[in-house]
């Protein structure tokens, strides 16, 4: 009897020791689960490397803090800090950030090639104070001198009225939307703000001379420069003029489909070329790219929205790959 006792309690002590040891070691794991905006990328712990097909992957760890590294090819490396404890998931959301670069193009950016375009000949002989054409050809404006009245032209309805414009004197320069839905006009510090649909304007004085003007990709507001580049925004909801914390040249900008200004600067004395962007909505802006004895003189995007810039000193077009 005392012998089978003896069993019993040797078989219960070894049971005890299973379980703790399971308890401490096999079964103290929990999950790190790792949710990325791209697939095919390595996350490295304790100098393990896991292999992830998928934008979600899953490890199993002993419970303790690990230093995780989370690395795919062309893009900066992500390091984040994980607790992981017993039975427990810690899901980390990681956004992969490309190495930005500028690769060299043999043909250069793809732009078709704008056809001239000609006055109507129902206005040859009509004064114009101001003119321009909409993006698309399809629509032309302008301020007939004769009657001090903004006018817009179409092959289909020919000269419609818009709105008066009197005591206009010096240059009159008018910018359409994208969208052909408004017009802004800039006459030395007036800023008319033209409603084409509801043939309606809104006319304010600026404290600044507008050097550049440039419309979002979706005409919902636009983008101003003084003389010394200082950058300003207004919209049609508001039409008040912000001034915004940035010093952008407008004419060294961009706008990417992201609704960004992608604009670069170039310092001759230091030969520093650098590539940035602004978002004006966020008023974020981060630098892209710093190249040093990499002179640009102008920046585009072609009709496939790849952004290209010119090298004048090796006189050719180089691909912003960010």
């Amino acid at each position: 009897m005392n012998k089978q006792k003896k069993i019993i309690s040797l078989a219960v002590i070894i049971l005890f020791i299973i379980g703790m040891y399971a308890w401490y070691y096999p079964l103290n794991k929990g999950t790190l689960n790792i949710i990325a905006n791209l697939d095919a990328y390595s996350i490295s712990v304790n100098n393990k490397e896991v292999k992830c097909p998928k934008k979600t992957c899953s490890i199993k760890l002993k419970s303790s803090y690990y230093n995780v590294s989370i690395s795919r090819k062309g893009y900066y490396k992500e390091e984040l800090g994980a607790v992981i404890k017993r039975g427990k998931t810690n899901q980390k959301t990681i956004k992969f950030k490309k190495i930005s670069s500028l690769i060299v193009s043999e043909t250069g950016p793809d732009i078709a090639a704008k056809k001239p375009k000609t006055l109507p000949i129902v206005l040859a002989n009509t004064e114009l104070l101001a003119s321009t054409w909409s993006a698309a050809g399809d629509k032309f404006v302008y301020l007939d001198k004769g009657d001090d009245r903004l006018k817009i032209w179409d092959a289909i309805n020919g000269p419609q009225i818009i709105t008066t414009l009197k005591g206009i004197t010096g240059n009159l320069n008018m910018y359409w939307s994208p969208d052909n839905k408004y017009l802004i006009g800039i006459n030395n510090k007036d800023i008319y703000y033209i409603d084409v649909k509801n043939a309606s304007r809104h006319k304010d004085i600026l404290n600044f001379k507008p050097l550049n003007i440039t419309w979002s990709l979706k005409s919902d507001y636009l983008v101003l420069n003084d003389e010394k580049n200082n950058l300003y925004k207004t919209d049609f909801s508001s039409k008040k003029i912000e001034q915004l914390s940035s010093v952008i040249n407008l004419q060294n900008s961009i706008w990417t489909k992201g609704g960004e200004l992608v604009f670069f600067t170039y310092d001759s004395k230091t030969t520093v070329a650098t590539i940035n962007s602004f978002d004006p909505i966020a008023k974020k802006s981060r630098v892209i790219i710093t190249e040093y004895g990499f002179p640009i003189a102008q920046i585009i995007l072609d009709n496939k929205k790849e952004i290209y810039l010119y090298n004048s000193d090796k006189k050719g077009w180089y691909r912003l790959d960010y």
